[in-house]
């Protein structure tokens, strides 16, 4: 494995707390680091802003009044063209 030397500066309470963790566990800080960072890449996103939901607001729009009513019909009349090709 590659790695980069890095340079951090803490505050002196996380630095404690980074220690005291790490001895918890019998690891080096260092290596409690990689893990935190670690668990921070591979981890749950943050939730999409209400401004992305938003944003997908009327990316159909086709200007036929009778979607929302008949999109079941439209969608089997597609699938039965697309089957039947």
């Amino acid at each position: 494995m590659n790695r980069v030397r890095t340079q951090v500066y803490l505050e002196q309470e996380q630095h404690r707390h980074l220690q005291e963790e790490a001895q918890a566990l019998n690891v080096p800080m260092t290596e409690l680091l990689r893990r935190i960072i670690a668990d921070h890449m591979h981890g749950p996103r943050p939730a999409p802003s209400h401004e992305a939901f938003m944003s997908i607001v009327g990316l159909g729009a086709s200007g036929e009044k009778a979607i929302a009513e008949e999109h079941d019909r439209y969608l089997a009349a597609e699938i039965a063209d697309e089957h039947l090709r």
